[in-house]
């Protein structure tokens, strides 16, 4: 589920579909008519705030969406965290006109020596700055430091986002 709360208004929005799976991350389009949802399991998908149709955004030829955790919008494109895949990497995946297809994703930082498990970033400036070892799997359930699972600092990266 989905929960929106207008600007104004004291009661939350429950917006459901049956795409949603495993929500992760969202962005806000610029003009606010639209804000793309990563479903883990399902690639990305759109939802009009005006209608509340929820659809499906197609991947660029060549490239899956699935599996990003962490995303923001920029100048036309998605940054996105993609931990799902193997090696996680940092990717942009841009938008055509219409906004419901990717035309192209470009990889900006795969290092997996340090970014094991990258997880949630944001803009600093032109940089996109993200966890990069959220340490997720080697703790159980409740939060436990599995055996045999080696703890690291925490560590943030900086990835230059292009012009």
């Amino acid at each position: 589920m989905f929960y929106r709360l207008r600007p104004g208004s004291d009661t939350v929005e429950a917006i459901r579909s049956p795409l949603f799976h495993s929500l992760q991350g969202m962005a806000p389009s610029p003009d606010g008519r639209r804000v793309y949802v990563a479903d883990y399991s399902h690639g990305f998908l759109s939802i009009d705030l005006a209608t509340r149709v929820v659809t499906r955004v197609l991947d660029a030829p060549g490239s899956t969406s699935l599996g990003c955790d962490g995303i923001v919008w920029d100048r036309g494109a998605i940054i996105a965290v993609q931990n799902g895949v193997t090696p996680a990497r940092i990717i942009r995946l841009v938008l055509d006109t219409s906004g419901r297809r990717f035309t192209r994703v470009d990889v900006l930082d795969q290092n997996f020596f340090i970014a094991d498990e990258p997880t949630i970033g944001t803009i600093a400036g032109r940089e996109f700055v993200y966890v990069a070892n959220s340490q997720w799997a080697k703790h159980d359930g409740k939060g436990n430091p599995l055996d045999g699972k080696r703890l690291t600092r925490p560590t943030l990266l900086a990835v230059p986002l292009p012009p």
